[in-house]
């Protein structure tokens, strides 16, 4: 055999069903070897016999009936036992000493402590049992009116398996739970650290005793707080002494904040899983009682409830929500209303999805007397999933077509232009009313768009004509004549234009001269804020129906006989604005498209087609992607593969005319070609013009929104790479608002549409709440009237309602919200939008579930990620940058968002990669300026 060289001992056992085994042991005469007599691991001679040499007086060890020095009727258990053996001490160490028997002890001690539970248990389950406070004081009422034969029944439940015992399934999912709460309170973990350490460091041999080895002690205090019904917590109690357990009425840790917020209004400010931050549970005398220190390293959380049990579910989770309940009453207590039950209680508070919301939100929004902006908001509830949306029409009917019947029409001819309002909005996100089980309208005019003043664009169109630029009129008559001529030598243009080259205004030139000319245009942009920009304009998923996830096998929804194939039939030229954000895939996909449903198989269906963008901006965001993998979805070579015939724009007609120095640092920024201080693996470290550089985020934001008055900050944004800065900075925005603040939750759930077996009570309702993915609004929304905000759904890409539209608060009711829309110019339209909460669902991550949050689609806008931002134009830009930038083009965006270098500002924070890092210039920032020259 091969010499053991480990220091480490273990106990591996193997029954069923994960139980330890009885230890046991055979003891053996000398003389007579085939015969044996064997001792139960509560035998006092079992350790001296296992281990002579730790027990070297031959004393005994542990037994059933040793008392305890100080109150002799009780008994020492095998835990108390063990410990006392195993306790520190300056003399007589003798079994801390032993090294490995040591470590054999403890395995054999651990082993002993585990089997002496479990057979307490087995011996026991029959006996102890437990049941709820109501439920015993009606077994002990039953039995005194001896009216049935059910007294002679057990009272409660078995005690099977605890908790308490280590392993078992309730302990198991107790410390899911644990690690659950510890990612609520810090966040996800974002780095796996692993150290090796050195046995021979002086730092561990100076702090252990001479023959002893090191072990990890955790440092974090966990509270686990306990919730129940009322009447409904949980006692235990042998049979035959059930008055005795009624009597004894324990006051819990939820009904005795209930007493601390009666008797000490400071506590009122918190929420019941704050309280062990700030208070101390004493046991003994049942009681909350002052924290002295260290409630910073208190994690708490609620025991988790199963879905299954709504009331207990419903009440946890006001437990969440409301501060400085005094009572269930106080729970159940909603805006003055004591509500019946704690589920009303929940969904009169919106925590809580139901069907009766929609209703409500209906009903606050009809007192407003608007009702083109109910008939939207009616369309936006139509998608999300009611149960019976016929019946919500019917009911809302006579609302939703007021203006009609005011205005002289019938009550059928008003429902019939109701119903084609209602199908427009619709038709933009791919549906239908038939597809809701409603009547869809007799006449509707043409899908595509409103009709067209011919006179009036032909009149715009010469106008803008006469604006453009040299560059501009060669790429505006090389398409011009690819559409008039069949036999022109392109069909396939790219413009590759600068940031603030007018690219997009030689698309609305383009756009509005054919339309004055009655030729379809189809506008397309793979953002919804793109898409708004473009007279028509659409979103690309949008127009061909392509699903969120794809890849190269995705066929899009659109067939020929369908009349937006018709549409696209008829379209004499396809415009694709911001081509550097679109995949190869998508670039794919779109072009086999085009192909089927023109039934051409030239490349595009032999449509004129002409895409734009600039690839020094942002590249298709692809989750988890290493550059390599972002450059091969990058269209640039399929670009060159389809032979488009390349156009550029350099010259700058966005920025003022004295800043040409700013529009040549610009390009080289953008190029990538700055001198750099220095090169890294990430990118250039390149140097900010002093001019630009601020301090201080108060300078910058005060540079930015000033005094937050609207006609001053409309067209100002602050920029920055990542979405938890976004929501710092505008958490810190709306505190200088003036005005009455309003808090929105949301009511989070998982959606098991796909995975009915997922075990959903491991994931508890706090948890879900702390997540807060890209795209998704947060669970507390926090809001005031005359904020500005920015929507994260597209609603109505007609109305310029889609993901990035910028509205201002207006109205903030409990069931909706009334916005108005601002224009990319930051100019109030007039256009109101009631908007109401909606169902959003996140499957695109890497928990094992999708996420469903119904909360309002928006969140506050003013400070925004940089690649939200591309394609926009602000009057003021403020950069900040906590940490570099990440992605190809992020800084030039940020930059060119701006027109002058008087126009821009940026905070850079001092990190050990950016700031003032160059010890011969103190004065100079650096920051990080990432380029893949490959795509450029």
């Amino acid at each position: 055999m091969n010499r053991q060289r480990t220091q480490q001992v273990a106990a591996v056992y193997r029954v069923h069903p994960d139980t330890p085994p009885t230890p046991n042991i055979r003891v053996y005469t000398r003389n007579q070897p085939d015969r044996f007599h064997t001792l139960n691991y509560t035998n006092e001679n079992v350790q001296p016999l296992t281990f002579p040499l730790l027990f070297p007086r031959g004393d005994t060890g542990w037994h059933p009936y040793i008392p305890h020095a100080i109150n002799a009727r009780s008994r020492i258990t095998l835990c108390e036992y063990y410990a006392y053996r195993l306790a520190v001490r300056d003399r007589e160490q003798g079994f801390r000493y032993a090294r490995k028997l040591t470590q054999q002890y403890i395995v054999n001690a651990y082993v002993d402590i585990e089997s002496n539970r479990l057979g307490y248990i087995r011996e026991n389950q029959d006996r102890i049992r437990a049941d709820q406070y109501v439920g015993l004081a009606d077994y002990l009422h039953r039995r005194n009116l001896n009216n049935d034969g059910e007294e002679r029944l057990a009272l409660g439940r078995m005690i099977i398996l605890p908790s308490s015992y280590i392993g078992s399934p309730r302990s198991q999912h107790q410390n899911f739970q644990d690690a659950m709460a510890v990612a609520c309170k810090y966040g996800n973990p974002s780095l796996f650290v692993t150290m090796t350490t050195n046995p021979n460091w002086s730092e561990i041999i100076d702090n252990i005793p001479e023959g002893q080895r090191t072990a990890d002690h955790p440092l974090l205090t966990a509270r686990v707080l306990g919730v129940h019904l009322p009447e409904r917590q949980v006692f235990t109690f042998r049979p035959g002494f059930e008055i005795q357990a009624l009597q004894r009425n324990e006051t819990t840790q939820l009904t005795a904040w209930f007493a601390l917020n009666q008797a000490q209004p400071a506590a009122r400010q918190y929420l019941y899983t704050e309280i062990p931050q700030h208070y101390v549970w004493q046991q003994a005398q049942r009681r909350w009682t002052n924290r002295q220190r260290g409630g910073d390293k208190v994690i708490t959380r609620m025991y988790s409830v199963n879905f299954r049990n709504m009331e207990l579910y419903c009440l946890r989770t006001l437990l969440l929500h409301v501060r400085g309940a005094q009572s269930y009453e106080d729970l159940r207590t909603v805006d003055g209303d004591v509500c019946a039950t704690f589920l009303e209680a929940c969904q009169r508070r919106n925590l809580m999805a139901d069907d009766a919301e929609w209703r409500r939100a209906l009903r606050e929004a009809c007192q407003r007397d608007m009702p083109r902006e109910l008939r939207g908001m009616f369309s936006y509830l139509l998608i999300c999933d009611v149960s019976d949306r016929l019946a919500l029409w019917t009911e809302f009917r006579p609302q939703l077509i007021e203006d009609f019947t005011r205005n002289g029409l019938d009550e059928d001819e008003a429902t019939q232009r109701a119903l084609a309002h209602i199908q427009s909005v619709l038709t933009v996100n791919g549906t239908r009313l038939s597809n809701f089980g409603l009547p869809e309208p007799r006449a509707v005019a043409h899908l595509a768009d409103e009709p067209i003043d011919v006179r009036a664009e032909r009149e715009e169109g010469e106008r803008l004509r006469n604006q453009l630029n040299a560059e501009q009129s060669a790429l505006f008559e090389g398409v011009m004549n690819a559409v008039q001529h069949d036999d022109a030598p392109h069909r396939l243009f790219f413009v590759n234009a600068a940031a603030g080259a007018g690219k997009s205004f030689v698309f609305q030139t383009l756009i509005t001269s054919l339309r004055g000319e009655n030729v379809t245009v189809l506008a397309l942009a793979p953002t919804g804020i793109a898409a708004s920009l473009l007279k028509g304009g659409r979103t690309i998923h949008s127009r061909f129906k392509l699903p969120l996830d794809i890849n190269e096998t995705t066929t899009a929804g659109v067939t020929p006989r369908s009349s937006d194939g018709r549409l696209i039939r008829e379209s004499k030229l396809i415009i694709i604005d911001e081509i550097s954000m679109v995949t190869r895939t998508v670039l794919i996909i779109l072009e086999r498209a085009l192909r089927d449903i023109c039934a051409d198989n030239r490349p595009f269906g032999n449509k004129v087609v002409l895409v734009g963008g600039d690839f020094r901006q942002t590249l298709p965001v692809i989750v988890g992607a290493h550059r390599a993998d972002i450059v091969d979805e990058c269209v640039r070579t399929s670009l060159a593969r389809f032979r488009f015939a390349c156009y550029n724009l350099i010259q700058n007609v966005r920025a003022e005319h004295d800043q040409q120095q700013f529009c040549n640092w610009l390009l080289d920024l953008g190029n990538g070609i700055l001198p750099p201080y220095r090169r890294t693996f990430y990118g250039d470290l390149i140097q900010i013009p002093p001019q630009c550089i601020v301090d201080t985020k108060e300078e910058l934001l005060d540079f930015c929104l000033g005094n937050l008055d609207f006609d001053f900050i409309s067209n100002k944004a602050v920029l920055t790479p990542l979405n938890i800065t976004c929501n710092e900075l505008n958490s810190h925005v709306i505190e200088r608002l003036p005005g009455q603040a309003k808090t929105y939750m949301s009511a989070d759930s998982i959606d098991i549409t796909d995975q009915p077996d997922l075990e959903v009570a491991n994931y508890s309702v706090e948890f879900l709440n702390s997540l807060n993915p890209s795209g998704f609004p947060p669970h507390r929304l926090y809001l005031k009237v005359g904020a500005i905000v920015v929507l994260l759904r597209n609603l109505d890409l007609r109305q310029n309602l889609c993901n990035g539209t910028r509205l201002l608060i207006r109205v903030l009711g409990s069931n909706y919200i009334d916005a108005e829309r601002i224009d990319p110019t930051g100019r109030l339209t007039g256009h109101r939008v009631f908007i109401p909460r909606i169902d959003l669902i996140n499957g695109n991550s890497t928990l094992p579930f999708k996420r469903r949050r119904r909360q309002f689609p928006v969140k506050l806008a003013y400070a925004m990620t940089i690649n939200k931002s591309q394609g926009q134009t602000f009057d003021r830009v403020g950069i900040v940058l906590p940490s570099p930038v990440f992605a190809h083009g992020q800084l030039y965006v940020a930059f060119s968002r701006a027109k002058a270098f008087d126009k821009v500002k940026i905070f850079i924070e001092q990190t050990p990669t950016q700031g003032n890092i160059n010890e011969a210039h103190q004065d100079n920032v650096y920051t990080r300026n990432i380029v893949y020259r490959e795509v450029l």
